[in-house]
């Protein structure tokens, strides 16, 4: 009986998983630092619910768009992502750091 019941919640657990790890219609950046191979910044596109997350930390953005490319903003910082992938973080009108990102799938 209980591995009967195992069979039965196991598919039902994982399709939770996996609904729970991206919502439909995410669009995420994985970015490194310019000359590194290793991400440590993600950039999340959720419409209202976007977000950056740095260091563990998830910080909830403002997200804007624009020909030159996307915007996540929060407070006086930003991270503005061009079409050629590249990252720039600002800390008020100064940029502090930039990363090279990829779509992740």
């Amino acid at each position: 009986m209980r591995v009967a019941t195992a069979f039965f919640l196991a598919p039902l657990l994982l399709a939770l998983l996996a609904s729970a790890a991206a919502a439909p219609g995410t669009v995420m950046w994985g970015c490194a630092p310019v000359g590194e191979r290793r991400n440590i910044l993600y950039l999340a596109d959720q419409g209202p619910r976007s977000y950056v997350k740095f260091s563990g930390q998830r910080i909830p953005a403002r997200l804007t768009a624009t020909e030159s490319g996307k915007r996540w903003s929060w407070g006086a910082n930003a991270m503005a992502l061009a079409p050629d992938n590249l990252v720039s973080y600002y800390e008020g009108d100064v940029v502090k750091a930039q990363f090279r990102c990829k779509a992740m799938k």
